[in-house]
């Protein structure tokens, strides 16, 4: 799904002062010239009630910061301007507005505003109508681990990849699922390593560890991830009723199976997912 602020921008950009980030790290993100003329444009329009939206251009709906300029007029301190270029340069760095030269003092958490629709009321009801609460949650669970400084910079990378079914939580799944257990398919590239009890609703130990994980072509992967179909602890693969006949047809998806045995750390995941995701009805 495209990110709510490149996805709407002409929309916003009537009413906010909206920037696409230069420069991205997983500790510093969104990095931009913010320009005091632009500043002064929007605020002799709409005084106080404006936002500085920044946002990078993913797969993300949520990959952004919305900062109301009511907060952020009082961060600018003038010491850091650019008078060169006529703005200030800034970013967020472990949750925080930084400001360059600032020299890492008194530096404002905005971790509040990432990903944030409070204040931006033109995007609130297009996003409940197009992003799922499953999305939401991992958006605010990324955000979470990018901008907290207690996860060392490698582990962040790490659980950054898994939700995407890469890194070292592909690797380990991979060293004990060898295949998709519903269509046996046995060729990684085809494969996506899938999370069983969902990324968003993990902790970050669970996030990372391979039980919790099953190799799927993205067609399966797209049923279990929205519990059209499941697996319980004995291995016999859970048809939801409301998976279409034709399509389970159409991707010859038996009515019964059995795929296998589990090791007792992946039944557990496997019970979860047919206790909390599994449409029973």
């Amino acid at each position: 799904m495209a990110n709510l602020i490149a996805e709407n921008l002409e929309l916003l950009t009537q009413f906010h002062y909206t920037l696409k980030s230069n420069y991205q790290s997983i500790s510093e993100k969104y990095w931009v010239h913010c320009t005091l003329d632009s500043l002064d444009e929007y605020s002799l329009r709409f005084g106080d009630n404006f936002n500085l939206i920044v946002y990078r251009e993913s797969d993300d709906p949520f990959d952004f910061i919305s900062i109301p300029y009511s907060v952020l007029k009082g961060k600018l301190d003038p010491k850091f301007f650019n008078k060169k270029h006529n703005c200030w340069d800034l970013s967020i760095y472990n949750g925080k507005l930084k400001l360059r030269g600032d020299g890492g003092k008194n530096r404002s958490d905005m971790t509040e505003f990432i990903g944030d629709l409070t204040y931006l009321p033109q995007l609130q009801e297009i996003s409940s109508n197009k992003v799922s609460f499953e999305t939401i949650d991992s958006a605010r669970a990324e955000s979470a681990i990018i901008n907290d400084p207690s996860i060392p910079e490698t582990t962040k990378e790490q659980l950054l990849k898994s939700r995407r079914g890469q890194g070292k939580f592909r690797a380990d799944v991979e060293k004990i699922e060898k295949k998709c257990r519903i269509t046996l398919l046995d060729i990684p590239e085809y494969l996506t390593a899938c999370h069983i009890k969902p990324w968003s609703k993990s902790t970050n130990q669970e996030r990372l560890d391979g039980n919790n994980g099953l190799l799927l072509p993205p067609h399966i992967h797209h049923l279990f991830d929205r519990g059209l179909i499941s697996i319980n602890q004995n291995g016999d693969l859970l048809i939801s009723p409301k998976l279409p006949k034709r399509i389970r047809e159409f991707w010859h998806i038996p009515e019964k199976l059995n795929v296998g045995g589990f090791q007792p750390i992946q039944r557990q995941y496997l019970q979860y997912h047919e206790d909390n995701l599994f449409l029973k009805s």
